[in-house]
C-alpha cells in the first residue's frame, strides 16, 4: 500500500481502514473485506497469479518488495516475530521468513488482500 514502507508494522496496519474505504467506494455493497493476509494465502495467491499472468507478485514488476503477513511465530504477543513474504525473483524464487514487527525497511511494506465473502 502506498505509504507503508519505512514505518513499523503497527503503523502500517493503521492504513487498512483507508484502503477498505477505497474498496467500499469502488464496489459499494459488495461486502469485500480488506485485510492483511496470512502467509499461506500469499504463497497460494502468488502462485495462481503467476500461472495465470506470468507476472510474479512482489517480483520485478513490483520492485522486489516484501509484505508483512498476519502469521505469527509461536505467539500472538505484540512483539512476537511475524512472517513476511515477497521478493520473488526468477533465479531464487519467493522468500518467506520472520522479522520483528518493529523492523523498518524501504522494501518492507504492507500489501492488502481483498477477500470476497462466501455466500
Amino acid at each position: 500500500m502506498p505509504g507503508s514502507q519505512n514505518i513499523i508494522h503497527d503503523e502500517q496496519v493503521k492504513l487498512l481502514p483507508e484502503e477498505q474505504a477505497k474498496v467500499d467506494k469502488k464496489y459499494p455493497g459488495a461486502g469485500l473485506v480488506v485485510k492483511e493476509g496470512k502467509l499461506p494465502e500469499w504463497t497460494e495467491i502468488a502462485l495462481k497469479h503467476f500461472k495465470t499472468t506470468g507476472v510474479r507478485i512482489l517480483g520485478s514488476a513490483y520492485g522486489y518488495g516484501y509484505t508483512w503477513t498476519d502469521t505469527y511465530y509461536e505467539s500472538e504477543k505484540p512483539d512476537a516475530n511475524r512472517a513476511y513474504f515477497g521478493r520473488w525473483d526468477e533465479a531464487v524464487g519467493a522468500g518467506a521468513s520472520l522479522w520483528h514487527p518493529r523492523v523498518v525497511d524501504p522494501s518492507l511494506g504492507l500489501a492488502s488482500l481483498v477477500e470476497i465473502p462466501r455466500k
